[in-house]
């Protein structure tokens, strides 16, 4: 995450300011609080037939919240990134795979629901994926630690790449997190080495990697299972090297001058540096997400993998993955190419 002192998200598309943008927020709570107030009232007196004024105000929110979402300022895009509605990880492994079984546990400490990991098929064809996961309420959030990973899940997802590696399949992985895990247990249970040794695994497994960053993709607990030879962000989507609370809670005296953080956002992507293959209108949001946006990322995401195979991607990658390992000799790269049909692989390639 960066910093820059102006009032404008540096590369952001929208021209709506600060002021406009607030005021669709309280208007768009207004409605809302008004919504409620009319079912409280339906529930506590049936006789009185309200359905038409709240019909009326759902429409009006509905408006607005489409409003929000095709100019959004840069808090209201991680709201969108993080706005409970999104699909979420399962989701988009019914849009992606079939046949699709998790695999559990580390093969050292226990099983971490915040990372689902498994064996599919992609348009017919044996495929590995990597996701965080996040919960659909309150109790499901609790169970998956609200996508924030501890070291068991971080491990889980190496020996997955490994396994990919083994049985030579491509690698998919999906990011919708936070963070890692912060507590005092994640950390008494090596969480930077976990980290650390997942960015090692994939930066050097000999397969083609598809990264799609789903929603939010926050500090290192997204980077661990971010590299890939193709990375896309659905739309209204955010990566960052910090969360918005964690760069907020950095002291002041810390900071060389007063700014606001700057996440890389689809939309900023060509200013900033951010992903180079994004997938537009991919993604939900507030108000935005339906049944066929998993689908339409999914078609995207497996019309990726195919291309690799018309890329011919290294199997043997460079840890730096820059075409040098480091110091020595260039190591040799040896090729693979997935038995794909060109015809047949979904999404529009960019």
């Amino acid at each position: 995450m960066n910093f820059e002192g102006g009032s404008k998200l540096a590369g952001a598309s929208g021209s709506r300011d600060e002021a406009e943008a607030e005021r669709l927020e309280r208007a768009l709570g207004d409605v809302e609080r008004e919504i409620s107030q009319l079912k409280r009232i339906t529930a506590a007196n049936r006789e009185l037939d309200l359905t038409p004024q709240i019909a009326s105000l759902e429409s009006r929110a509905g408006s607005l919240r489409e409003e929000i979402a095709r100019d959004p300022t840069a808090w209201q895009t991680v709201q969108l990134a993080r706005d409970p509605a999104r699909p979420k990880v399962m989701d988009y492994v019914a849009g992606l795979m079939s046949e699709f079984i998790e695999l559990h546990g580390d093969r050292r400490f226990r099983d971490d629901p915040a990372i689902v990991a498994g064996l599919g098929l992609v348009d017919g064809r044996p495929a590995a994926l990597i996701g965080h996961a996040k919960g659909r309420d309150t109790r499901e959030n609790i169970e998956r630690n609200f996508g924030s990973p501890h070291p068991e899940g971080y491990r889980k997802a190496a020996r997955i790449m490994r396994l990919a590696e083994k049985l030579r399949l491509p690698l998919i992985t999906l990011i919708d997190t936070q963070g890692a895990a912060p507590g005092k247990e994640a950390e008494e249970r090596g969480q930077s080495e976990a980290i650390a040794s997942t960015l090692l695994v994939l930066a050097r497994v000999r397969t083609p990697v598809v990264t799609v960053i789903t929603g939010e993709g926050g500090s290192g607990g997204a980077l661990a299972i971010g590299i890939g030879d193709v990375v896309l962000m659905l739309d209204k989507a955010v990566y960052s090297v910090i969360s918005p609370e964690g760069c907020a809670a950095i002291p002041a005296a810390h900071r060389s001058r007063p700014g606001r953080p700057r996440h890389r956002r689809r939309d900023n992507r060509r200013a900033g540096g951010g992903c180079p293959a994004p997938s537009r209108s991919c993604g939900g949001g507030r108000g935005r997400g339906g049944a066929t946006s998993p689908r339409r990322a999914g078609r995207a995401t497996a019309g990726r993998a195919s291309g690799c195979a018309l890329r011919k991607i290294p199997q043997h990658r460079p840890v730096s993955r820059s075409g040098s390992s480091g110091g020595g000799a260039p190591r040799r790269t040896r090729w693979c190419t997935l038995r794909t049909d060109p015809q047949g692989g979904g999404g529009r390639r960019q």
